[in-house]
């Protein structure tokens, strides 16, 4: 019997169905692996934008503002508002004025992509880093070893280890000494420590300066993507090369990387502000909102509410007092005495 062979038609019909399930399951797997990389974007960005509002509410809730006392009007001007007349002394750049903690503005670093808005920038003074800083970390470190250092050392030197008969010895001793001192060693030890203390509160002062940037993106998304920065800036009243002696600055660090767009606005006065520049706490807003638009699609809209505490941005250490300095009379009371005039008047 002669094997019977498979027709063109048959051969041409299997190939037929061979390719059709060869196409359905590469373009099931095709499916497959776009989902999932859909699906990673997301993830990454969720997390990004999760990244930010933590960002912003730490930076929101320890806003340092000045501890100066606020201008007030002269006297021609009593009608005029507080907050009119510092309007009007950051219009004509007053020295009255210290520097801004907070300021809110055009960035001048171009437009976001594909919306023609305005790149803003944010610049502020806060009590701790809103993001991780090995630096700043290290040197709050540093900080509180030296205060407890210096407390237990004067802990120390006040207790004196003697009981007993030695003890009444010692304090008689120390009695007959402190008699003998010039009668303005004990003003000058008082202003001694004095010094001490005000030097481990100058040691003591918590603050931090940086901007918060949007830049264009520098991954494969470049003319769509923005990236936000947190750019640590030098205190106010640092010179270049005190910042360069101390080395406390941290690098720039990235929050976000696929940012279509990113908005700060204040709401002050009862009006949405994109712009604002406060010194006090009285100028701060009552909000700040932030918008946020992924390059993905997803959007995020946030109310902050804003914390603060007061102090100095940048405090000096007090100078020593000389040891060679000749001793300041006093009376009986400690107070300096005031020489007689020059003449012998009465």
């Amino acid at each position: 019997m002669i094997p019977r062979a498979f027709t063109l038609l048959e051969t041409l019909l299997a190939a037929a169905l061979g390719s059709i399930v060869v196409l359905v399951a590469a373009g099931l797997m095709w499916s497959i692996s776009a989902t999932d990389r859909r699906l990673e974007v997301r993830y990454r960005q969720l997390a990004e934008i999760r990244g930010v509002r933590l960002t912003m509410e730490r930076a929101f809730g320890s806003l340092l503002m000045s501890e100066q006392p606020i201008p007030n009007p002269p006297r021609e001007q009593t009608n005029t508002l507080r907050w009119d007349h510092l309007k009007s002394l950051r219009q004509r750049g007053s020295e009255e004025i210290p520097p801004d903690r907070l300021r809110l503005g055009v960035s001048g670093g171009g437009v976001a992509p594909g919306l023609d808005v305005p790149l803003q920038r944010l610049e502020i003074v806060l009590t701790d880093p809103p993001v991780p800083s090995p630096k700043a970390q290290a040197a709050a470190d540093a900080m509180v070893n030296q205060l407890l250092s210096a407390s237990t050392s004067r802990r120390s030197s006040r207790r004196t280890p003697e009981s007993g008969d030695a003890k009444a010895g010692g304090d008689d001793r120390n009695r007959r000494e402190g008699d003998a001192r010039t009668p303005g060693q004990g003003e000058a030890d008082r202003l001694a420590e004095q010094a001490a203390q005000e030097e481990d509160a100058d040691f003591a002062v918590r603050a931090t300066r940086g901007a918060f940037e949007l830049r264009p993106g520098m991954g494969d998304e470049v003319d769509s993507s923005l990236e936000l920065w947190w750019v640590p800036l030098p205190r106010v009243g640092t010179s270049p090369d005190e910042v360069d002696a101390m080395s406390v600055l941290d690098e720039p660090y990235r929050i976000a990387k696929e940012l279509r767009s990113m908005r700060w606005r204040v709401f002050r006065e009862r009006v949405w502000h994109n712009e604002l520049a406060a010194t006090w706490s009285e100028e701060l807003p009552a909000y700040i909102e932030v918008d946020v638009v992924t390059t993905g699609g997803l959007t995020a809209n946030w109310l902050f509410e804003v914390g603060y505490a007061r102090g100095p941005e940048l405090r000096r250490r007090s100078t020593p007092a000389d040891p060679n300095a000749p001793a300041v009379p006093t009376d009986s009371s400690g107070k300096p005495q005031t020489p007689p005039p020059a003449g012998g008047g009465k």
